[in-house]
């Protein structure tokens, strides 16, 4: 038990749907505890439901956590929860280190004091000295890029300041466990890079982390394990890269889009498609998708993916600005040329879907789901998906 760092057994939080019964259960449970007397907290009453029941896990040193799952489903909540921030109506949570959060913009910010008063208060929230804070101060304002605002109160400073200045001093605070929630979206790319190779550097320093977030990518190269939660429940703890997996599976395949074009900003226009097809296994793929945009699109991500029909299951999935792709802004017509490793797979006809975005992962302009074909041909019969060739040999034991 010595290495787990968090906790959590059989936690539930209800909340109530309307304003009014809301203030009046408050008000009641106050009294109740005022004179000692037991609430009803482990009962729902008229227009109160569950948003997280009966939720179990532990969390180690230096293990890294995701959770995952649609908006509304308590993911938010849970970490809420974690950090303090609400207390569960039932269950226990158990923290045996230091945290330090990221949960929503402006936490733990005066807004009428400067960036410089505010790197105080909120590293003092997060456990640090004053003397810890002056030695780090340099680092910290460096690390969040508002230098030139550092004597301006935060409430003239933008989501994304916010963003910069909440993470640097979280991170620098050394938390034995970060919380992060989905507020990293809100920054700009650059800045979300920088603090993604952070938050690795600060992984192989055998810090936890648990994360908040959408995107799947993240999922599988930041966290080794994740928690899929739905409506409330915990629906599956295990291996981060099998669970997200499954999760995008579900997700993309929930509303029936095979095939289908969904185009979410008019001003941009797939004109033309090359892809390579048939191709011997073993060899690369090329795909040309012509593209005509018709405004400026800020930080533009293409996202490539590869489904098996056979076995219905991903087989790739790839993110332009992950594979050295980053452009700050693009207008007018393009040739997206995408070009796979040589790929060692069974014989068969597999869909390509593309999709679009800007800025963010899950800020898309054009789906084009399971829209394109490309065949492979294989003549070795092989079981599964991936041909890996394999050489054998036998010796005899001396």
């Amino acid at each position: 038990m010595s290495d787990v760092i968090l906790k959590v057994e059989n936690v539930s939080k209800k909340y109530c749907r309307t304003l009014k019964k809301s203030m009046i259960y408050g008000a009641c449970d106050i009294g109740k505890l005022f004179f000692g007397l037991k609430t009803q907290s482990e009962n729902l009453r008229t227009h109160e439901f569950w948003a997280l029941k009966d939720i179990c896990f532990e969390l180690s040193r230096g293990e890294s956590l995701a959770i995952i799952g649609s908006n509304g489903s308590g993911k938010s909540t849970l970490l809420k929860l974690i950090n303090g921030i609400l207390l569960p109506d039932s269950g226990k949570i158990s923290v045996k280190g230091k945290m330090g959060a990221l949960i929503e913009v402006g936490a733990g910010f005066h807004p009428l004091l400067t960036g410089r008063e505010n790197i105080f208060i909120n590293g003092q929230i997060l456990g640090m000295t004053r003397k810890e804070i002056r030695t780090k101060f340099e680092e910290i304002v460096s690390f969040s890029e508002i230098e030139d605002f550092l004597d301006t109160p935060v409430k003239f400073y933008s989501s994304g300041m916010y963003v910069k200045l909440g993470f640097s001093i979280a991170i620098h605070s050394n938390p034995e466990l970060l919380l992060v929630d989905e507020i990293l979206a809100v920054g700009d790319l650059a800045f979300s890079v920088k603090c993604l190779k952070k938050i690795v550097n600060y992984r192989e320093n055998g810090g936890s982390m648990i994360l908040i977030t959408h995107a799947m990518h993240n999922v599988k190269h930041q966290t080794n394990r994740a928690l899929w939660i739905e409506h409330g429940i915990l629906k599956k703890n295990g291996n981060a890269v099998e669970i997200a997996n499954e999760y995008e599976e579900v997700m993309l395949n929930k509303n029936n889009y095979d095939g289908q074009t969904i185009q979410l900003d008019s001003m941009l226009e797939i004109t033309g498609t090359r892809i390579s097809s048939p191709v011997k296994s073993g060899s690369p793929i090329i795909m040309e998708f012509d593209i005509q945009f018709y405004r400026e699109i800020l930080k533009p991500i293409f996202m490539i993916h590869m489904h098996s029909i056979a076995e219905d299951s991903l087989i790739f999935s790839h993110y332009s600005n992950y594979e050295g792709l980053i452009m700050d802004r693009i207008n007018g017509r393009y040739t997206l040329k995408i070009t796979t490793n040589p790929i060692e797979i069974k014989n068969g006809v597999y869909k390509i879907s593309l999709f679009i975005s800007e800025k963010e992962i899950n800020n898309h302009l054009l789906w084009h789901y399971k829209k394109y074909s490309v065949e492979i041909l294989n003549k070795r019969e092989i079981y599964g998906i991936i041909d890996a060739k394999p050489s054998y040999s036998l010796s005899p034991l001396l």
